[in-house]
């Protein structure tokens, strides 16, 4: 079952994503990182243009780990190394949404993104990104909140910002 909720977006910094395998209220911000998405991003490994924003913020992770491709801004991260840990960050993503601006912004590259990675213990099971960098999504105003479908509390106990997209897959 999939249960939306898209508050409405406002001209605002930096624009939230929340994609999880399960209820947001259950999940824990267990770290996160900067990535600033680069002309290398834009490209598979074989050389093929991305044609989608949840590929190349896969592609950036594998450029990270597998490649050794990093742009300076560009921090490492604690999940996303193995193939099928970035194949999980792809599906959270690509289940998620985003304004077409922001979507712009990511496929021409040069976006910084700040991606929380959410689960329990180490286990991620979700992130939440935002545009504009380090420390956008933790807690930043406005877009430093989520909540479920619900309406409870995000997951760090805050009420939902004016431009937060919220996204569960139960």
């Amino acid at each position: 079952m999939f249960a939306i909720r898209s508050l409405a977006l406002t001209a605002s910094v930096a624009a939230a994503l929340i994609v999880s395998a399960g209820p947001v209220a259950a999940q824990n911000v267990i770290g996160g990182y900067q990535a600033v998405i680069g002309n290398a991003d834009l490209y598979n490994s074989n050389g093929t243009a991305l044609s989608a924003y949840w590929q190349v913020i896969r592609q950036d992770r594998a450029n990270y780990h597998r490649f050794g491709i990093q742009q300076p801004g560009d921090e490492w991260d604690a999940w996303f190394g193995s193939a099928e840990m970035r194949g999980a960050l792809e599906r959270w993503v690509q289940n998620g949404g985003i304004s077409a601006a922001e979507r712009a912004q990511i496929m021409s590259g040069g976006a910084t993104i700040y991606v929380e990675v959410l689960g329990q213990g180490n286990r991620a099971t979700g992130v939440r990104i935002s545009l504009g960098g380090a420390g956008s999504a933790a807690g930043a105003a406005p877009a430093g909140s989520a909540a479920s479908a619900a309406g409870a509390a995000a997951a760090d106990g805050t009420a939902p910002a004016a431009n937060d997209l919220v996204i569960e897959i139960e």
